[in-house]
């Protein structure tokens, strides 16, 4: 069965891995829409995220501790799992406890913008670092300074769209988003032990919310 189970070819986190990168992206942007376009109140918001959060811990159990189901969820998604995590809890449970703790700890904007910036920095970020880190500098985690650039850029450019539907002026766009990019750039890069799909969001909405207080921007 272990033989079987090894047979099933995943990709490594130095790998571009296209599809990963567009499950991440459309995962994240689909739960941002949801929580933002459907009406739900906190309440109602995290009793979904707690629910899918019960579930994917749920099944990173049961898969860590059957091997035939190990091996079935790799070849079902083996597109989107890398093969640091074919023994290991996957990023999915990761993901899914930060939005619980910024969408119950923060305001609407502050969530929604910490959220973005892991679905959009981070993809960011892997991918400049995989075609270019060669040509930059490199952290102890073996990630690139390039890469933390790419991801911190996109955070801070996709912040004002997002701060101008929040009605935030513009001096308050320039100080929140040059906050968040410098956050989830550095939050890129930092040596943690815990997964980046927890640490860039919760990082970035304590960020933010750290910086509002400070200039005294009132939040929504």
């Amino acid at each position: 069965m272990g033989g079987s189970d090894e047979a099933v070819g995943l990709n490594r986190r130095t790998d571009l891995h296209l599809a990963r990168k567009a499950w991440h992206l459309s995962a994240g942007l689909t739960g941002i829409g949801v929580f933002v376009f459907s009406g739900l109140d906190r309440v109602g918001s995290l009793t979904v995220l707690a629910i899918l959060l019960t579930f994917s811990i749920s099944m990173e159990v049961f898969r860590l501790r059957i091997p035939r189901l190990n091996h079935a969820v790799h070849r079902c998604l083996g597109p989107i799992l890398r093969e640091e995590e074919r023994h290991r809890v996957s990023g999915v449970p990761y993901f899914i406890a930060a939005a619980f703790l910024v969408v119950l700890l923060f305001p609407r904007s502050i969530a929604v913008l910490s959220l973005l910036y892991l679905t959009l920095g981070d993809p960011a970020a892997s991918l400049v670092g995989i075609l270019y880190g060669h040509r930059s500098s490199r952290f102890s985690n073996g990630k690139s300074l390039i890469g933390a650039l790419a991801g911190g850029g996109v955070s801070f450019l996709v912040s004002f769209p997002v701060l101008a539907a929040f009605g935030f002026h513009s001096n308050q766009q320039w100080i929140l988003a040059l906050i968040g990019g410098m956050t989830a750039g550095i939050a890129e890069v930092l040596p943690l032990k815990l997964d980046d799909n927890f640490v860039i969001p919760v990082a970035s909405a304590l960020s933010l919310w750290f910086g509002a207080m400070f200039f005294g921007i009132s939040v929504v």
